[in-house]
């Protein structure tokens, strides 16, 4: 089962960039 990905709502746009980054990270390494 895949884990929700975790979005980073503190920081504004750089906390969505942060979520992004570590989404395309995660899915990276999962695949």
């Amino acid at each position: 089962m895949t884990k929700p990905h975790i979005i980073y709502i503190t920081g504004g746009a750089q906390g969505i960039g942060l979520g992004i980054a570590h989404t395309l990270l995660t899915d990276g390494y999962r695949v």
